[in-house]
């Protein structure tokens, strides 16, 4: 029974990871909301010189919140791997299919 514990154990610290992922990924939406109306008057008020500097400044936004997208989706491929892992299951297939349960063999 001692592993069997140990498993239940892992997979709900794992729940529990999850629960937490998404309390941080909802106040960063909050905190994206009330950062929306600033940096849209922000820009309104700088005056820059053209649109070319206007889309630049946007451009960059951007890639700052891809590349937290990105961090969260490998944290994510990283916990997926390892309640595959546990749950005994091979990794047949790799990439963002499979990550969300999409990719690789039908469960069953």
């Amino acid at each position: 029974m001692g592993r069997l514990n140990d498993y239940e154990q892992m997979l709900d610290s794992a729940g529990q990871m999850q629960a937490l992922i998404a309390k941080l990924l909802n106040a960063k939406a909050g905190e994206a909301k009330l950062n929306q109306g600033w940096i849209s008057a922000q820009l309104l008020a700088a005056e820059l010189p053209g649109p070319d500097e206007v889309h630049s400044l946007a451009l960059e936004m951007h890639d700052q919140m891809i590349e937290i997208l990105d961090g969260i989706t490998k944290m994510e491929v990283g916990l997926s791997r390892g309640l595959k892992v546990l749950l005994g299951q091979e990794e047949e297939a790799s990439g963002m299919g499979d990550a969300f349960g999409i990719g690789g063999r039908p469960p069953g």
